[in-house]
């Protein structure tokens, strides 16, 4: 329920009327109702596909087709003469294929007017106006006397009853439905949002159907609010499913049911007699035997008169006169007393209410009660209130709800590209292959982080993949030079989200076969005998002892691709070609001989030997070959990581392979440590040969990022307990750092804004230029402040239902016991306490 009644019907407290002295209480009637003890539930049953095609107004009233749905003479009684019937006299025509049941409840219905008022139905012969009854579709009947035509009434299955023919009837007699009167509001409250849409879905379609009239074109014959009437809507008249859409606003725990179906009210006969003049009212058939006023009371022996509540028998034993309750003490009441003609009411002034005991004002602060009826925020005023919503909402017609504003649809929303509304709130949104910038509006496209050519190949093309960084959906393909393999992935593709898609792509140097070394020399240098270092371009020289010079095909061999992608040693060719099939290993020889005996006898050439001796067999004659040109072989490429929390790397730089005497480095690196920068180096060796040739080769240093950015602060998982709907939610922003730098960071949520109840996940993402990334992630929970248990009652028990905003209970005594004090229904409000405040009654032994 959205507020609790501030206006109570004095009528209702302690009035009743003596009838052969039992006490008549109209509270303990409304007690005693069962479930759907109420006429009009039945008919909205028996009107469920009817009511909108024939479009029946307030559920079971048809109107004339000159007038349609929304006439604007709708009144609770008809206000003027020529609509009720003449004579009190009216004429009936009842349909013979009505079923049985039909006629049983038409009869028993007129016995009731028979009984308790002035008019009487005959058969009808010759008349143009009469009520004609027939089976037609649902349950209605038009209002009064409709004018040289018959006034129709539908009696179809499930109308058989006699409630709903007396119901009927009324209207037939002028009378619209009870909570139809100008003064309701002081009586009940209507929940228009807890009522059912149209058959199209039309939000609005039955709202019609509580209009409250005005004083103009309606008339109450003075008579109290009637919560008994046969012809007052059932609480949840037109209502969503379990929703209460009518409730009284005097102790509405008592009421769980308005109106009945076992005939006339008191009020609903005394009415009736007013419109139509009635003096007396016929207590038997035979109007010379007996009448009175306003009741016949039925004796052992005959009748006497009593009167409704609020009147009292005059002396003349048949007349009744009001009650001015107000007269006495104030009828009670701590301000104004309003009397009626048959009750009475307390009121207040403006910015007051009454108590729950119906005599006492209190001032009234609306919003402490369910907000107000509020949705979002409630602001008390002298003697009213207001309700407002929060940022992103703006206030219905109803006063009450709220309506989330579409900030998407103003061209003043700022974004750059798209714009995404939510409940409460925006968001700008970027399109496919861009990013959000830290603005929040601006979107910039999106790059991957330049790939650097491998060492030994390239990648094409060099300007959009290395230079300047790549476009999403930019497609990179690596190769390598010949002499060197492929590891890695061939092609990458830059991604929507700023990373490449395949793995690290690099050139592996091929490796030549191990070289061996001429007999009585060796290789130069000595990494030549090293299998893992005879990578392409890997000179290596042959060397002889002292007193040999070399002997044969070539002194100095290169490592170089072969024809077909096999490796080998090859020397310098025609037009700078390598020569490298079948190269023999040469030999070492003397550069020296001596004339001197051999060992038989005759003079040969020989070399010195060990102790002296001379070495002089098999000594074939020496080549000359020519002087040895200089050279340098730089070291392969030299790829490391950065350090742990620095934005570089330390390499070792080693000499390159050469035959010069002396090595230098261009810039200010050295041979051995030195530091070097995310990216890639370039690293110049050069030298100077005997004629002052300048000797160079250069190599690089690949320093790649490995390490993840680190969030430094991440808030914890929290909860948000709020009595709003709406709280604003926000929370420090988690802090990151990265040895390098921080290209970007993403958030799922801005740390600031309203959320409503529920369980929320943020997510921060953070990425560095390498495409490492690092993610924060927590969790909040917007919570409605809980209330308490409510203690189980002693003899009785709960019922705990839920609604919009919480949870409501009423209490139920066991058989023979009875509450003590007033029930009330018992709602947990957004602030988590219970309303009303007061404890649970108990329940007492009858």
């Amino acid at each position: 329920m959205g507020k609790w009644p501030v206006i109570v019907a004095a009528i209702l407290l302690a009035v009743s009327t003596t009838v052969t002295g039992k006490p008549f209480s109209l509270l303990e009637d409304v007690l005693r109702l069962p479930e759907r003890e109420n006429a009009m539930s039945d008919i909205f049953a028996a009107n469920e596909g009817a009511m909108e095609r024939l479009n029946l107004v307030e559920g079971d009233i048809r109107m004339p087709e000159d007038e349609g749905p929304h006439r604007l003479h709708k009144r609770n009684a008809v206000p003027y003469k020529d609509n009720t019937w003449t004579n009190k006299v009216v004429p009936i025509s009842v349909s013979p294929d009505l079923p049985p049941a039909a006629h049983i409840a038409v009869q028993e219905a007129i016995d009731e007017y028979h009984k308790k008022t002035c008019i009487r139905f005959k058969q009808r012969t010759n008349e143009q106006e009469y009520i004609q009854v027939f089976k037609g579709e649902g349950c209605w009947s038009y209002i009064g006397r409709v004018g040289s035509q018959p006034n129709r009434i539908s009696l179809d299955s499930g109308c058989e009853t006699k409630g709903i023919a007396v119901h009927e009837f009324m209207h037939a007699l002028g009378f619209w439905h009870e909570q139809s009167r100008y003064d309701r509001d002081n009586f009940v409250t209507i929940y228009l949002d807890n009522v059912k849409p149209g058959r199209n879905g039309e939000k609005d379609y039955y709202y019609g159907n509580f209009d409250r009239l005005t004083r103009i074109n309606s008339q109450t014959l003075d008579t109290t609010y009637d919560y008994h009437s046969v012809m007052h809507y059932p609480t949840d008249a037109f209502g969503k499913s379990g929703k209460i859409t009518i409730e009284p606003r005097l102790g509405e725990a008592n009421f769980k049911w308005l109106g009945q179906r076992n005939g006339l009210s008191d009020i609903d006969t005394l009415k009736i007699n007013r419109l139509y003049e009635c003096d007396m009212v016929v207590c038997t058939d035979q109007p010379d035997v007996f009448a009175c006023q306003q009741k016949c009371v039925k004796l052992k022996d005959g009748f006497t008169c009593g009167c409704h509540r609020g009147f009292s028998l005059d002396s003349d034993g048949y007349h009744c006169s009001d009650i001015n309750e107000c007269a006495k003490e104030n009828f009670g009441c701590s301000h104004r007393c309003v009397n009626l003609i048959g009750g009475a009411y307390c009121a207040c002034p403006k910015g007051h209410h009454l108590r729950d005991d119906g005599k006492t004002c209190t001032e009234t602060n609306e919003c402490a009660q369910g907000n107000g009826g509020c949705e979002h925020l409630c602001t008390d005023t002298p003697g009213a209130f207001e309700c407002s919503c929060y940022d992103g909402f703006k206030l219905r017609r109803d006063g009450y709800t709220c309506k989330d504003v579409d900030e998407c649809a103003s061209r003043d929303h700022g974004c750059q590209q798209e714009c995404a509304n939510y409940v409460g709130g925006y968001h700008c949104a970027c399109q496919e292959g861009y990013v959000l910038q830290r603005d929040g509006t601006t979107c910039e496209e999106i790059h991957c982080y330049g790939l650097a050519a491998p060492g030994g190949g390239s990648v094409d093309p060099a300007e959009n993949c290395s230079t300047n960084g790549a476009r999403a959906g930019q497609r990179c393909t690596f190769s390598c030079d010949p002499g060197y393999e492929l590891v890695g992935s061939e092609n990458r593709t830059c991604l929507i989200n700023g990373s490449w898609e395949g793995e690290h792509a690099d050139c592996r140097a091929k490796l030549c076969d191990v070289l061996t070394p001429p007999s009585n020399g060796s290789l130069s240098p000595p990494s030549c005998a090293d299998p893992g270092a005879l990578r392409v371009g890997k000179e290596c020289v042959y060397v002889c002892g002292p007193g040999l010079v070399l002997n044969g095909t070539a002194h100095r061999v290169t490592c170089t691709p072969g024809h077909n992608g096999t490796m080998g040693w090859g020397t310098p060719g025609p037009n700078g070609t390598m020569v490298w099939d079948n190269l023999d290993t040469p030999t070492c020889i003397p550069d020296r001989l001596t004339c001197t005996p051999g060992h038989n006898g005759p003079m040969v050439w020989g070399t010195p030997g060990p102790n002296g001796t001379m070495g002089w067999d098999n000594l074939g004659a020496p080549a000359c070959i020519p002087d040895e040109d200089p050279w340098m072989q730089c070291p392969h490429r030299l790829h490391v990581s950065t350090s742990p929390g620095r934005d570089y790397a330390t390499a070792n730089l080693t000499a390159p392979l050469t035959n010069l005497q002396q090595i230098f480095v261009d810039g200010n690196l050295t041979l051995g440590p030195n530091n070097f920068s995310v990216g890639e180096t370039p690293v110049l060796f050069y030298g100077y040969s005997a004629g002052v040739e300048r000797i160079e080769c250069e190599t690089a240093v690949v320093v790649t990022d490995d390490e993840h950015p680190e969030f430094v602060s991440c808030p914890e998982s929290f909860e948000v307990n709020s009595s709003r709907q709406f709280p604003h939610v926000h929370w420090e922003k988690p802090e990151v750092r990265d040895n390098v730098g921080i290209a970007a960071v993403r958030r799922s949520r801005f740390p600031k804004g309203r959320m409503t109840w529920g369980q929320y996940s943020v997510r921060y993402t953070a990425r560095d230029q390498a495409g490492n990334h690092a993610v924060c992630r927590f969790n909040i929970h917007v919570k409605k402040p809980a209330c308490p248990p409510l203690p189980s009652p002693d003899h009785g028990s709960l019922t705990c239902d839920w609604w919009r905003l919480g949870q409501f209970c009423d209490l139920t005594c066991s058989d023979g016991y009875t509450p003590q004090g007033a029930l009330f229904r018992y709602v947990c409000g957004t602030q988590g306490t219970w309303m009303p405040r007061t404890p649970l009654p108990t329940c007492l032994p009858i």
